[in-house]
């Protein structure tokens, strides 16, 4: 796997761990945008498993340009929710310290609502920009004739580790008595 795929592999395991991470999931609580998160996650996903593939071919150095760039968005908008899941926090924190129980309820319910709709909505406009652009990516690997490889790592480590009882008397050396010694 070269240096890019490499790094393009690290960098998609980043995102599916942010998009996993507990404080990432109770922030999104609006079912819409957990759905496009979810069909960004699964996209991202299909990508990730052609990677191993992607290295073989000179002609998808472009591909993997655009998929780079379109990586680096989506880690800028998990970061934004995460920013904005801190900002609220904090937030939130900053008036139990300073206000009446009446007032910090009534102030929690109107700011938290307005804030976090509005957040939402211009959130979920992101999402659907980049899960297009990612679905697009996608499907231009088909035309590239890219395949699956098991989620971007070497098809060799699972062939190593793999036993059986059988034996291949192809790959045993020796005499042939010894052999057959082997074998019985």
């Amino acid at each position: 796997m070269s240096v890019v795929e490499a790094a393009l592999s690290v960098f998609f395991e980043g995102l599916f761990s942010k998009l996993a991470s507990s404080e990432f999931l109770n922030f999104v609580t609006e079912k819409e945008v957990c759905e496009e998160l979810k069909k960004l996650e699964k996209t991202l996903r299909n990508i990730h498993a052609v990677l191993d593939d992607a290295e073989k071919d000179r002609h998808v150095k472009s591909w993997l340009v655009q998929l780079q760039d379109l990586a680096y968005d989506a880690d800028d908008i998990l970061d934004e929710f995460a920013t904005e899941a801190l900002r609220l926090k904090l937030k939130r924190e900053h008036q139990d310290h300073s206000a009446s129980k009446v007032q910090k309820l009534v102030h929690t319910c109107v700011t938290r609502f307005s804030s976090h709709l509005s957040f939402n909505k211009e959130m979920m406009s992101k999402i659907k920009e980049i899960t297009a652009r990612f679905q697009n990516l996608e499907a231009q690997k088909s035309v590239l004739a890219l395949t699956k490889s098991g989620g971007g790592r070497p098809k060799r480590a699972s062939e190593w580790r793999s036993t059986t009882c059988l034996v291949n008397e192809t790959q045993i050396c020796g005499r042939k008595k010894t052999r057959k010694q082997s074998l019985n």
